[in-house]
């Protein structure tokens, strides 16, 4: 797929191969911090569900701001409708949002709090309030690492800020 839109076919044998290994896949779908027009949003949205199976969304750019509650939620309305069955949301915020966009399941059931080069990782701000929620609300996402000892690395670094 092109960087913030899905292709208009699947690749080559797409089905086949991610049926047969069970995979579940999301559908990246690109908001420009809350600058997306809906349209945009449904019809990406709507791309990757009629041809790429999907069972949710990795929503990239998610604003942070309480000012942005409304348009976000907007957002996941319009991916949420798309489906019957209720879909995985995962929000990358790359820093921790306002707690509104937590305290509503129906927006992100997933969180990416803590986002950064390899080079640059960095201790997540811990704020009060993520203790209200669950543990598998919140994710980190790195990447950039040159090699698997790097990668081991990092992994061993978020799980010992974790504790």
């Amino acid at each position: 797929a092109e960087a913030t839109h899905p292709d208009a076919r699947p690749p080559h044998r797409w089905h086949e191969t991610v049926g047969r290994r069970r995979l579940e896949v999301v559908g990246y779908i690109a908001t420009g911090y809350g600058t997306a027009v809906v349209a945009s949003i449904e019809q990406q949205g709507s791309t990757y569900r009629s041809f790429y199976n999907i069972s949710g969304f990795f929503i990239d750019g998610s604003p942070t701001s309480v000012s942005s509650l409304t348009t976000f939620r907007n957002y996941a309305q319009t991916l949420r409708a798309l489906f019957d069955d209720p879909i995985t949301t995962v929000c990358n915020f790359g820093a921790i949002p306002d707690e509104a966009f937590v305290a509503e399941d129906d927006i992100c059931n997933v969180s990416i709090i803590d986002f950064d080069y390899f080079g640059n990782l960095a201790d997540a701000e811990k704020e009060a309030w993520l203790a209200r929620y669950g543990r598998f609300r919140f994710a980190s996402l790195y990447h950039s690492c040159s090699d698997e000892a790097s990668m081991l690395d990092a992994i061993n670094r978020v799980i010992a800020n974790q504790s």
